[in-house]
């Protein structure tokens, strides 16, 4: 049976993966993650204000927010996953249609390497 807890899980797990997978989308959750310490470190060592941090924080924000936080990714993966699932390879046309941008190769390239397709892209 699959529960509303499962999938949200499922989904996590998808967008994780797609986040990790794809290093851009992956730097900016880092940039935003670390800059608390950074702060801290900064204001240990000037106590003044952690401009850096703060700046540091507002790319990585700002910068996932232009790219749709790497959403662009998780539904290319999921749209190839399909793809496989319904084809059991994936078809040259399909990967032409979606891997024109980066966020769309790496999300290919994710399913296709769960599938053990890989040698197809």
């Amino acid at each position: 049976m699959i529960t509303m807890e499962s999938t949200m899980k499922q989904k996590i797990k998808d967008y994780v993966k797609c986040a990790v997978g794809n290093r851009f989308t992956l730097g900016r959750h880092l940039a935003m993650g670390l800059s608390p310490l950074l702060g801290f470190i900064e204001y240990s060592i000037t106590k003044k204000f952690p401009v850096a941090s703060v700046g540091l924080f507002e790319a990585g924000f700002f910068s996932l927010f232009m790219t749709n936080y790497g959403l662009d990714t998780l539904n290319t993966y999921k749209k190839t996953k399909e793809h496989i699932q319904q084809h059991k390879t994936i078809d040259p046309r399909f990967k032409d249609k979606y891997s024109k941008l980066y966020c769309n190769q790496v999300g290919i390239k994710l399913a296709a390497e769960e599938a053990g397709l890989e040698h197809l892209i």
